[in-house]
């Protein structure tokens, strides 16, 4: 897998990830506080997403415990994809590679399924869509940065062209989540106010 340094947030932050991925805010608006990159949909199956990599910076959650934030981070991805209790698990998972740098207060990891409906119930004319469900493996890891406010999440999702998931039911990390992990870097702390 050929990796290269990606610049994020316009350099303040630093990480590698395979050249195949994208900036998706290339295609399409991406919010200030994320960075997107993804592969294209696979060629047996374009109606399935290909994997995207999102680096988010958000208020650091006060109500969340250090060694409870992956999972809390993990429900409240599921909430926005609109996934139940029963379409979805999690396991905390500690990576053995951890991101090292001044100010974090922690690291936490996991990954789960959530088998989720890509994409809008209707379309621009109002017409109702089929939904097409997905089971998506979602890696995360959260850099808990307290002294400057800021839970700073990094999530991988890999979508299974399955319409079970078995090919995603696997334990562990993928090697292009570890090597973000392992890479990452703050070049500017000023990012963060």
């Amino acid at each position: 897998m050929s990796v290269s340094q990606r610049q994020l947030f316009g350099g303040a932050i630093t990480m590698e990830l395979p050249t195949e991925f994208h900036d998706v805010s290339t295609m399409r608006q991406v919010p200030d506080n994320q960075e997107v990159y993804s592969l294209p949909p696979p060629d047996n199956d374009p109606n399935v997403p290909g994997p995207c990599i999102v680096v988010e910076l958000l208020d650091y959650q006060k109500q969340c415990t250090n060694q409870d934030a992956a999972a809390y981070y993990f429900q409240d991805l599921a909430q926005a994809n609109c996934v139940s209790d029963d379409n979805m698990n999690f396991s905390p998972e500690q990576l053995s590679v951890t991101p090292s740098f001044p100010n974090l207060s922690a690291f936490c990891s996991g990954f789960g399924f959530q088998n989720i409906s890509p994409g809008r119930d209707v379309d621009v004319g109002g017409t109702p869509r089929p939904r097409n469900e997905v089971w998506v493996k979602v890696e995360i890891g959260v850099m808990r940065l307290e002294t400057v406010g800021t839970d700073l999440l990094i999530t991988l999702s890999i979508p299974s062209s399955s319409s079970h998931g078995q090919a995603l039911h696997v334990d562990g990390f993928s090697e292009t989540f570890r090597r973000a992990i392992e890479t990452l870097s703050i070049q500017n702390w000023g990012l963060f106010g």
